[in-house]
């Protein structure tokens, strides 16, 4: 079982579905849990390129502790494993008045909430829930329009509403909805992405809407832990789910590495991004150049800058390079991969490994 998932920008350009990499999300700090079990396939927004010396930690210092029965609380909400390929996880919200139901990726990668709508052209929200802003008696426009720029070239522009947002029993009654007016191929549904949009768990200084994100607005509003934690099945296994305000103590074993979140110097922080101590490929150690890891929840790939992809690649037989920066390897020649953060080490399963 897993908490969170992969990292944006440190790590390799594995194609891995998250089953070991156990991650639990706190203002100020990652806990990392140790585990069994692993992070599979699409970048969305960018993560943090900066120098280690540009950041800073937010908050405590890393520790490993075992999780208190305390701290495991909170709402579990589950999740739907869209598709055929372990990509895409996707939970269940109400928006409106009354209220209308959609499935929307959930994303640590980026703060803003979008849905397709009625002001989006046919073709590009075909196949998705519609948001229709006139039939929410709640809804009330903003005349601001906003664009998402994610790092695998995909984009939205939308025209941000308020309205009522559900999720769980969680209700907010004035959130920014981006009612999408375009849509890049990559969320299209003819493209694999059945979602009908997608909900931004990251801090408030990432959204391009400028509004406040849901689980900022939640924890302010219903005074919650700024904890959260997400569990991501394979398809054929089940059991995903996000957990509000705590964790679901029933999804894991072990004890958490807790990381600091870092953070530019005099700014706030962005994304998730913590310390990275390196990787190790079928029982070597690696020293890699990335620092720092995203942690997002929004992309299923592992991604790294070129020279540490070659590195960790060349401790696979038969590993060759692919365009776009891919890296193909033989089925018999799978990886046995570990990620090592706070100076633990995390295993990927295999099975995960492609």
């Amino acid at each position: 079982m897993n908490y969170y998932k992969n990292t944006g920008s440190v790590l390799a350009t594995f194609n891995m579905t998250p089953f070991q990499l156990e991650d639990v999300y706190q203002s100020g700090s990652v806990p990392l849990i140790t585990s069994d079990d692993t992070p599979e396939g699409t970048n969305k927004t960018e993560g943090s390129d900066q120098p280690l010396s540009s950041l800073r930690a937010v908050n405590q210092p890393e520790t490993t502790d075992t999780l208190s029965r305390s701290r495991a609380q909170g709402r579990t909400i589950p999740l739907d494993n869209l598709g055929e390929k372990d990509l895409i996880w996707a939970a269940t919200v109400q928006v409106g008045s009354p209220p209308k139901t959609f499935l929307v990726s959930v994303d640590t990668g980026s703060s803003d909430f979008f849905l397709a709508s009625n002001r989006c052209p046919t073709a590009q929200c075909a196949r998705k829930n519609i948001y229709v802003p006139q039939h929410s008696s709640h809804a009330r426009p903003t005349n601001k329009s906003y664009t998402i720029s994610f790092g695998d070239g995909s984009s939205v522009k939308a025209d941000l509403m308020i309205d009522s947002v559900t999720i769980g029993d969680f209700t907010l009654p004035n959130i920014g909805v981006g009612a999408v007016t375009q849509l890049s191929s990559q969320f299209q549904s003819s493209t694999g992405d059945t979602s009908d949009g997608l909900m931004g768990f990251g801090f408030p200084s990432l959204s391009q809407s400028k509004a406040t994100p849901f689980f900022t607005a939640l924890t302010k509003a219903n005074g919650q832990q700024g904890v959260m934690g997400s569990r991501f099945s394979r398809k054929s296994d089940r059991g995903s789910e996000i957990t509000i305000g705590g964790v679901n103590p029933a999804a894991f074993v072990g004890s958490f590495t807790t990381l600091n979140v870092m953070a530019m110097e005099g700014h706030p922080p962005a994304f998730w991004d913590v310390s990275f101590d390196g990787a190790i490929v079928n029982g070597q150690p690696l020293k890699l150049s990335s620092k720092i890891a995203t942690i997002d929840t929004g992309t299923s790939v592992i991604g790294v800058p070129l020279e540490d992809a070659q590195a960790i690649y060349a401790s696979v037989p038969g590993a060759m390079s692919s365009k776009g920066g891919q890296f193909t390897f033989p089925c018999e020649s799978m990886p046995f991969v570990s990620m090592v953060f706070g100076g633990r080490r995390f295993d990927i399963n295999p099975l995960d490994s492609a």
